[in-house]
């Protein structure tokens, strides 16, 4: 019961509603750009993040590996100190300075021995 002339304008509207708005796209590529470059940010920061952890990790290791190098040293000061301590003045401190380097060595090499053999246990002083 439609004209045609009147059924043909509202098709020409439909299609022309159909049409995409150029303005409309513009801002829907520029919105998808915005979001594509903060996820790119977002992954770059965490990136950082990531090598930030990895050079403070690098960085505990070497100085967990300068510790551990340098407790073999330590235990030889700690030995020559026990072995300088309480000396007396006169010609005995040679020999007990001798006396006790002695029992040091025999310690350390004691330890050396027991690590080797796989027992973890300190042996025992020997009696003064």
């Amino acid at each position: 019961n439609m004209n045609l002339s009147n059924r043909e304008e509202l098709i020409a509207t439909l299609e022309q509603a159909n049409t995409p708005n150029p303005e409309q796209e513009q801002a829907a590529q520029q919105a998808q750009q915005e979001a594509q470059q903060a996820q790119m940010a977002f992954q770059a920061s965490q990136t950082a993040a990531l090598n930030g952890q990895a050079e403070e990790s690098a960085a505990r290791a070497g100085k967990m590996a300068a510790e551990t190098q340098a407790i073999p040293q330590e235990l030889e000061i700690d030995r020559m100190k026990a072995a300088t301590t309480n000396l007396a003045v006169g010609t005995a401190d040679d020999k007990e300075f001798e006396r006790r380097l002695k029992i040091s060595d025999q310690l350390l090499k004691e330890r050396n021995v027991a690590v080797l053999e796989g027992n973890a246990n300190k042996p025992e002083r020997p009696t003064q």
